[in-house]
């Protein structure tokens, strides 16, 4: 019986790791060290120093919102980041397109 018990927990655990990525939950700390403001306010593109696991290396993350004043808050966070030399919490949706940003107080341990 325990070994049952303990054979789901390990199944369980491995389901909840692995399908982070799957259910849009991939994330990663890193600074924003490229922002590229060109196609403001539509759409936000910049680069960080980790890459995410959905998104190669070396590729633009993207915030696009249809609400131009969300677009130019997030560009203002990503160069307050920038600017203070901040880590940001970024949350994948799907490829290189970001979900969710988080400015971080402090530098991730």
């Amino acid at each position: 019986m325990r070994s049952h018990n303990l054979s789901r927990l390990f199944a369980l655990c491995t389901f909840a790791l692995y399908s982070q990525t799957a259910l849009g939950l991939d994330s990663v700390d890193a600074r924003v060290i490229v922002l590229e403001p060109t196609y403001m306010p539509t759409r936000v593109s910049f680069m960080v120093s980790v890459a995410p696991l959905s998104c190669p290396a070396g590729n633009w993350l993207s915030w696009q919102s249809a609400d131009t004043a969300n677009n130019k808050a997030v560009y203002g966070t990503l160069l307050a980041a920038i600017t203070a030399r901040k880590m940001v919490r970024i949350f994948m949706k799907d490829g290189c397109e970001v979900g969710f940003i988080h400015l971080l107080e402090h530098d991730a341990s």
